[in-house]
Parts: C-alpha cells; sequence; structure tokens
C-alpha cells in the first residue's frame, strides 16, 4: 500500500504525503499540522488512504479529543484505528502545545459590543410586552366567556323543556363543552409560551 492521512477538525483539513510503499508501516517523518484550537472538547478525525490509481481506497480512521493533544506542552501517544467496526491497529502522533496570548479588547469594541447588547435587550423587553399584552387578552376573553357560560347552565337547570328543547340544549351543551376546551387549551398554550419567553429572557439576560 502507498498510504496517506487526511485529519480534520471543524472546518480545518489537512493532508499528508503518500507514503510510498508505506504497507502497514508507514512512516511520515517532519510531516507537521498547525491546528487553530477553539474548543478542547472538539474531536480530530484521522482517515487513512491507500493512494490508488483513479480512486484511493480507505483503509482504516479513527477519532479522539482536542484535550487529548493538549494535556501537556509536548507529548506523543497512539490513537486506535478501525475498519468497519473492527481493530485496524493504531497510528503514533506526537504533539506541541502552544497557548494563544489574551487578547485586549480594545475599548471601542468593547463599547460597541455593549450598544449591541442593550439593543438587543431592548427589543427582546418590547417583545415581552407584547406577548404579556396578548396573555392578558386571551385571560380576559376566558373571564368572559366562563361569565357567560354560568348563565346559560342556569339558564339550563330553570328551564322546564320539551324533547325538542332537550335536544337543543344537548347541542348547546356540547359546543359550548368544546368552546371550554378550546379556551382552555388557548390559556395553556399561552400560559406556555409566556414561561418559555421568561426563562429564554432570563438565560439571555444571564
Amino acid at each position: 500500500m502507498d498510504p496517506y492521512c487526511k485529519m480534520t477538525m471543524r472546518e480545518q483539513e489537512w493532508q499528508s504525503k503518500t507514503c510510498e510503499r508505506g504497507s502497514k508501516h508507514p512512516k511520515w517523518d517532519n510531516e507537521t499540522v498547525d491546528l487553530d484550537v477553539k474548543y478542547i472538547g472538539d474531536d480530530i478525525y484521522y482517515v487513512f488512504y491507500d493512494d490508488d490509481p483513479g480512486k484511493d481506497e480507505k483503509i482504516c480512521q479513527g477519532v479522539s479529543k482536542v484535550s487529548t493533544w493538549c494535556a501537556e506542552p509536548e507529548s506523543d501517544f497512539w490513537i486506535d484505528l478501525e475498519y468497519k467496526g473492527k481493530s485496524a491497529g493504531k497510528a503514533h502522533f506526537a504533539t506541541k502545545w502552544n497557548e494563544a496570548e489574551a487578547r485586549e479588547i480594545p475599548k471601542e469594541e468593547h463599547e460597541s459590543e455593549m450598544d449591541k447588547a442593550t439593543k438587543w435587550i431592548a427589543v427582546q423587553q418590547a417583545k415581552k410586552a407584547e406577548l404579556e399584552a396578548e396573555y392578558a387578552g386571551i385571560e380576559a376573553d376566558i373571564a368572559s366567556t366562563a361569565e357567560e357560560c354560568d348563565a346559560i347552565r342556569a339558564e339550563f337547570v330553570m328551564c322546564d323543556c320539551d324533547a325538542k328543547y332537550d335536544e337543543d340544549v344537548e347541542r348547546a351543551n356540547k359546543r359550548n363543552e368544546a368552546d371550554l376546551a378550546r379556551i382552555e387549551r388557548n390559556k395553556e398554550v399561552g400560559q406556555s409560551q409566556k414561561a418559555e419567553f421568561e426563562a429564554s429572557m432570563e438565560k439571555k439576560m444571564e
């Protein structure tokens, strides 16, 4: 085989040179790659191919956490490799970890970010007020409808109705129950949306 390695981390990609006739024990002396680490919890993926005319064939693959690479200033370790769910050997890497220097944020940039945050908070507060007004309207409709329903029920109890009227009353009851169910659902949805919005606002404010 003539193996080579492709390495990826987020949007970063790197490919080694082909190790001519490297077979199962290829070596890539002096092959290096610089990775810009954003988060040590990210994964680094390795895929090894056989350099063939026409179409390269996958040999094996592996993955490791970035934290493995930056546990010490300098380290070397072995990564387990697999092919189609079965062990396919190991790959050896040597690493050097350098922390980036902390960047001082210019005053103008800081003020710009604060201005953006202030405007965003104002927009969210306006949305919250709009939602609260809508929810208050729903509660008012619920209260008004409940009073009408109570009045209708009272009339039903006092009336001495014939069979036809009983049928009308039954239909009215069903329609009334459906309206009450719909109002209750609207109330639950409004309360849920209010709770979710307030939780979201609190999290974003933090």
